[in-house]
């Protein structure tokens, strides 16, 4: 959706902001999956899904004001998060399966879950703005699917050191 923002609120300089913005964050999330090796896997999604909870208000204000270099930094803070939470995610998903059923569980679990929420996420984004006319209305949205994230999290098992 922070693409969809960002169209929403630059003209001319989305492909530039979004392909800036997708190497900071393809670095940002190869680190968070060598941190939550060290650290384990729950802390880091549930920093990361409380951090976009609170975030994402914010930063699509932010965006929604229309000037490059804002709306640049603070769809930057967004494919952060959102990047530290996908480069993790596979990770915590295999740990979470035993490894008869595993591959069969993760791709369930992970392509279910990107066909309802991703897979809705441009439509949802476009009928909010469509009938609200504002961007920060789609941080609403996205900032309970995070408050849900985080509450998952909650009651994932710390895998960090146990053989699978």
């Amino acid at each position: 959706m922070a693409c969809h923002a960002c169209w929403w609120a630059t003209d001319g300089l989305t492909l530039e902001i979004n392909a800036a913005n997708m190497a900071i964050a393809i670095i940002a999330g190869l680190a968070a999956a060598a941190l939550s090796d060290r650290i384990g896997r729950k802390q880091i999604l549930m920093t990361t899904m409380a951090a976009l909870a609170v975030l994402v208000y914010p930063m699509f204000w932010l965006i929604s004001q229309g000037d490059p270099k804002v709306v640049a930094a603070a769809q930057c803070v967004l494919f952060i998060l959102t990047a530290t939470f996908a480069f993790v995610l596979p990770a915590t998903l295999s740990e979470m399966f035993p490894w008869q059923v595993r591959a069969t569980g993760v791709n369930l679990s992970l392509n279910l879950s990107f066909a309802v929420f991703g897979g809705t996420g441009p439509m949802i984004a476009a009928w909010l703005f469509a009938h609200t006319g504002n961007l920060v209305a789609l941080a609403v949205y996205l900032s309970v699917l995070a408050v849900l994230s985080t509450t998952a999290c909650l009651f994932l098992k710390d895998r960090r050191g146990v053989e699978l």
